[in-house]
């Protein structure tokens, strides 16, 4: 049984932390590769043939391009506000680990957030 946050067990046996942390892991994971767009790849997990509709230049909203570039965008705006995160306390919060934990979260926030409300 889950905690009210639903991220910790109920019990505080090192088991159910640990298969807790394992479950959170997997779902973290799953998230990573449902939301974050690779080109070349269509949402099934097929690679597309048509030309037309998966190229860099297509205008199509719905092309894995058109979200690619979608996803650079929010990158980009991403990395420059983490940049300016706490930058008095640059000695945990500007490390390139903590950078990179934090744009992968707001990066899969992003891309969901009907998820998070």
């Amino acid at each position: 049984m889950a905690n009210k946050s639903g991220v910790l067990p109920a019990s505080s046996s090192i088991d159910d932390l640990r298969r807790a942390t394992a479950d959170s892991r997997r779902r973290y994971a799953s998230l990573r590769r449902q939301l974050l767009v690779e080109t070349h790849i269509a949402k099934d997990g097929s690679s597309s043939d048509d030309v037309v509709m998966d190229n860099p230049l297509s205008q199509n909203p719905d092309s894995s391009w058109s979200r690619f570039f979608h996803c650079v965008e929010i990158k980009r705006i991403v990395v420059q506000d983490l940049s300016r995160l706490y930058p008095e306390h640059g000695s945990y919060f500007q490390t390139p680990g903590c950078q990179g934990m934090l744009r992968r979260i707001l990066l899969l926030v992003s891309q969901a957030p009907r998820m998070w409300l």
